[in-house]
């Protein structure tokens, strides 16, 4: 009923300034030249309207959130021959995803920005204002000694070691929750065997698994980090093998 009324009050305010209002989204988050440190949490804002095609059903609610280096010559559009980082798919009617500013860019210090597009829709979509991630990380931590680090630990244990997945597959991700059954909450994240970076995190429920689709180009050796939001709790899981085909 609620979502009925906003949408005849915001017809009638279309009316009365004589036409209707397109399909689009609005950012408000981030504002334009902020400076996000690694480790930090960014929170993307926006506001939506549908006039022309309103999206019924979750399949058609959802929003990709994509990351664009930014270019000032570009004027705000993709640089030719660039990818973006794909950060998560929304609901467009959450109205807010929290990033957590990760090491996985470079050069540093130069613009980025936010690229918002519905899914089942490609043709609404909006870029956010240009902003900057540093290196400068929030805080310096003390040294972890080897039974801390242990007490501290989270079992990832699927992926197994040497486990073969395959683009295009979906393998679950598991880990033993009963050391941080107080976090509703963990955050996932692909990694180098190394356990640097190779693409950002992503927060979901602390049920112990995660179902995670595949959607790497190139065939590699990666492992996954899990970890609380408070960083007290990480957990790493054996290296595995990203394969192009499971065929001959």
């Amino acid at each position: 009923m609620k979502r009925i009324v906003t949408i005849l009050f915001v017809l009638g305010l279309g009316l009365a300034a004589g036409g209707l209002m397109a399909d689009e989204i609005s950012i408000q988050a981030p504002p334009p030249g902020k400076e996000y440190p690694v480790g930090s949490t960014l929170t993307i804002r926006w506001q939506s309207w549908f006039m022309e095609w309103l999206p019924q059903t979750a399949e058609q609610r959802k929003m990709a959130i994509k990351l664009w280096v930014y270019d000032a010559a570009s004027q705000g559009h993709p640089i030719s021959g660039a990818f973006p980082l794909e950060i998560a798919t929304v609901d467009v009617e959450s109205g807010h995803f929290d990033w957590r500013v990760q090491d996985l860019v470079s050069p540093w210090n130069q613009g980025f920005y936010f690229e918002l597009s519905m899914v089942h829709k490609p043709s609404i979509i909006v870029g956010s204002p240009p902003f900057t991630i540093t290196k400068r990380r929030l805080a310096v931590r003390p040294p972890v000694t080897a039974s801390a680090a242990l007490l501290h630990s989270i079992e990832v244990y699927s992926p197994a070691a040497g486990q073969n997945c395959y683009i295009g597959s979906t393998v679950t991700i598991r880990w033993k929750k009963d050391r941080i059954a107080g976090y509703g909450q963990v955050w996932v994240q692909v990694c180098w065997p190394d356990h640097t970076t190779a693409a950002g995190a992503f927060p979901t429920a602390n049920t112990g698994s995660l179902d995670w689709p595949i959607k790497e180009t190139q065939e590699n050796t990666l492992c996954v980090k899990v970890f609380t939001p408070d960083d007290k709790f990480v957990g790493y899981s054996k290296s595995f093998y990203i394969k192009k085909s499971n065929g001959p």
